[in-house]
């Protein structure tokens, strides 16, 4: 039991919302099955630090049901009604935190015809959200469907009898919302797509997605709120604009507050990859932008894709890694210091070895690091894997491993070559660093000046190549030899 679903969404839940819990597991409405509600008892009581031990499935059934007989199927049924119950109980927290409370009983007053309270309900909920000084995604759904209902209900009371019952303009409020509507539900989604175009392997054409973003460009109605920030997400991972950047950066300043946790978390990653991008590209300024983006990062908390959940790993290892390239040695130092008992377990040991390993080396404690990077053991994420391989290959460099070091390069090319998880870009940054590693490794074995002076051209006009600085500083040291 202590890895099933049930105990991973309380684990999540803040304590009040425990509490609630509580509530709507003992509401009769909901349920009446008594061993469920001790088995919510029993499990809130070690809230929120599950410990294996005390969930095997034999030991809460004793303590729960002493004069019982331990049947497995009887708990296995109550552990399954009671994550029901959760799961329930998450949804109809979503339900009554947005608006679908409100026009979920607007839309079924109209059904069954109580007109008078139903344009009671649809003024309270209007000017509800004319107080809304931040517009999101359920913002937009809501006000269409109210449009909806009100042209329903005007449609089947409508007759033509004078001046008076000719349509007018607020007819029209109906297709202005569900403009609006559909303007945020589309730069929602393909932001997102062209996100996981620039991430990974994965290509896509939409169609009308031009014609949407010219209407857009010259069109400033639609551009409310967080159409606005979708759509410089949008702008930003499809056409690169930098103008973007810094629009898409003020308006998270501006309206940090009021932007949703996804959002936010959205919005940062964005500008990340952006200014990754760029500083691959050989503009250098980008590389100070990642620094101060993570430092927002961590300063609002969001380094986790869900609230309150592990620091996402890509997110820490990125953070170390830029560290290191900044020369921001002692921050980052203290920055993993910090954060290290935030990751999950999987990755913890992992994530420290490799930061340790990092810190070793710009120390120039080559053998140590070494050492350290060798317990890391297997990683998930592949562009982590390709970090881990860029060290070893610098390690057997800088110790005079030769062998160990073309032994290395073979196997690294190898694994690039087979890799179909990598975008283009992120694979042919390592595919660059292999071969000019290559080269370094045959200057050092054998210095050939035509191979030395070729590196250097290699390193001056090609930007996208991982540790670019580490190779230019061996060059270097090459031509002072």
């Amino acid at each position: 039991m202590y890895k099933s679903n049930l105990l991973e969404i309380i684990r999540k839940l803040s304590p009040k919302e425990l509490k609630e819990l509580g509530e709507y597991v003992r509401s009769g409405f909901f349920n009446k099955n008594q061993a469920v509600m001790s088995l919510y008892d029993y499990i809130s009581m070690h809230y929120p630090n599950f410990k294996e031990n005390d969930f095997n499935k034999e030991l809460i059934s004793n303590k729960l049901f002493p004069d019982s007989k331990f049947e497995r199927s009887f708990i296995n049924t109550i552990i399954f009604k009671l994550e029901k119950l959760t799961e329930d109980y998450l949804g109809y927290i979503n339900y009554i935190s947005a608006y679908d409370k409100e026009i979920s009983i607007i839309e079924e007053l109209f059904t069954r015809r109580n007109d008078e309270l139903l344009k009671k309900r649809i003024n309270e909920l209007e000017k509800k959200l004319g107080k809304v000084k931040y517009k999101h995604i359920n913002y937009f759904r809501t006000r269409y469907r109210i449009e909806y209902v009100k042209n329903s209900f005007q449609s089947y009371n409508w007759r033509l009898l004078n001046y008076k019952d000719v349509p007018n303009d607020a007819v029209l409020e109906k297709w202005n919302r569900l403009l609006d509507n559909f303007f945020m539900e589309v730069t929602e989604e393909s932001r997102y797509l062209f996100n996981l175009k620039k991430l990974s392997r994965f290509d896509f054409k939409l169609d009308f997605i031009d014609e949407i973003i010219d209407y857009l460009k010259t069109n400033d109605n639609h551009k409310k709120h967080g159409i606005s920030h979708f759509f410089y997400e949008l702008m930003l991972l499809k056409e690169n604009d930098e103008n973007y950047f810094y629009k898409l950066k003020e308006l998270f300043s501006r309206e940090t507050d009021n932007l949703l946790w996804g959002e936010k978390y959205s919005t940062l990653s964005v500008l990340f990859n952006f200014a990754n991008e760029m500083y691959y590209k050989g503009n250098d300024k980008y590389l100070d932008e990642m620094f101060e983006i993570n430092k927002i990062i961590i300063a609002e908390k969001l380094y986790s894709k869900v609230e309150g959940d592990y620091f996402d790993p890509s997110k820490f290892a990125n953070i170390v890694n830029v560290g290191f390239l900044t020369g921001n040695y002692e921050w980052t130092e203290k920055f993993a210091a910090k954060y290290k008992n935030q990751l999950d377990a999987d990755n913890k040991t992992a994530l420290m070895n490799y930061f340790e390993a990092k810190l070793f080396f710009s120390k120039n404690e080559f053998e140590k690091s070494l050492e350290t990077l060798s317990k890391i053991g297997p990683l998930k994420s592949v562009t982590n894997k390709t970090s881990v391989r860029n060290l070893y290959l610098m390690l057997y460099y800088e110790l005079n491993w030769i062998e160990q070091g073309f032994d290395a390069y073979d196997s690294y090319r190898h694994f690039l070559a087979n890799d179909r998880v990598l975008a283009l870009s992120q694979k042919e940054r390592c595919l660059n660093f292999v071969k000019l590693y290559y080269d370094l490794l045959k200057l050092k074995s054998k210095k050939n000046i035509e191979l030395l002076d070729g590196l250097n051209v290699q390193l001056e006009s090609n930007h996208n190549i991982v540790e670019k600085r580490w190779l230019m500083e061996k060059t270097e040291e090459m031509k002072k030899e």
